[in-house]
């Protein structure tokens, strides 16, 4: 093991645009982390099956197996990795899904490196045991090449949404859709009408819905 792996996290990045994928793999090693890029869940996963890392930031978006099977590859062979999902395409059932296989994190493109550094330090933090982390000041930016975007700060609204973020905003904008109609609203987002009425108590208590 390198002296750079054992300071950091031995990070793979799974992201088939190459400039996108060279320069995460680039600011996550000036980060202190060790980090190599892969174009495809098949190139990467003999190496993940190795153990060769211990965090993986995965975009979903893949020539031939999409990340979301990489990830449930992971999940069933049970290996010992950090998931950090990196996707432009973000929808309730990837969203919910990466929760029931507990991703430990859930960021949209455009994101920071400032964010992207705050998920790892916390992971670093979590795999050392310590009880917390206060995250990085948002300095840098990183865009989406494929989709010509321009670099947005890390206190941009929408930027690295939570799990929950993703799902409260489908949710409402399902409702919104069919007009506060609840029974059409559940059965597209493919959950039961006692799941979307326990859902919108919640959110009526965070003041979300009146």
């Amino acid at each position: 093991m390198s002296a750079e792996s054992i300071e950091g996290l031995r990070v793979c990045v799974v992201e088939d645009e190459s400039r996108l994928r060279d320069l995460l793999v680039r600011e996550i090693k000036a980060m202190g982390h060790a980090a190599r890029g892969f174009r495809s869940a098949e190139d990467a996963w003999p190496e993940l099956a190795a153990a060769t890392f211990d965090t993986i930031i995965l975009d979903l978006n893949l020539p031939g197996q999409n990340g979301m099977s990489l990830f449930e590859r992971l999940h069933e062979n049970e290996l010992d990795l950090a998931v950090v999902i990196l996707t432009g395409f973000s929808t309730l059932e990837t969203a919910v899904q990466a929760l029931r296989w507990d991703a430990d994190d859930y960021l949209t493109k455009p994101c920071s490196l400032a964010e992207i550094e705050a998920v790892l330090a916390r992971i670093l933090v979590k795999r050392r045991g310590a009880a917390e982390v206060a995250p990085p000041p948002p300095m840098r930016a990183v865009a989406d090449p494929a989709e010509g975007r321009e670099p947005v700060a890390a206190s941009t609204p929408g930027v690295g949404r939570s799990l929950e973020e993703i799902e409260r905003e489908e949710i409402l904008a399902a409702l919104h859709r069919h007009q506060g109609n609840k029974p059409a609203a559940a059965r597209q987002l493919g959950i039961s009408l006692r799941t979307l009425y326990n859902k919108l108590h919640t959110y009526r208590v965070q003041g979300y819905v009146p």
